[in-house]
């Protein structure tokens, strides 16, 4: 089995080497790049959402939003 993951630091530690260890004839492990959106196309979206919300600024509720949230 071939297993792609992020390069987040947990990824690499002990307890994850050591299991990973007993388990080399089935599992291939391959790290993704520090920052790499190319293999991960979710990321450009959730670049490109992200800027529109900054741009945008936060929104105020609706006066309907507030009646439901009175009611809980």
């Amino acid at each position: 089995m071939f297993l792609i993951v992020d390069n987040l630091s947990v990824r690499r530690g002990k307890l994850v080497r050591e299991w990973l260890a007993g388990r080399t004839a089935q599992i291939e492990v391959f790290y993704l790049p520090a920052y790499s959106p190319e293999y991960n196309p979710d990321e450009y979206l959730n670049g490109n959402l992200k800027r529109e919300m900054a741009k945008k600024g936060r929104q105020k509720p609706s006066a309907s939003l507030k009646a439901r949230r009175a009611g809980r």
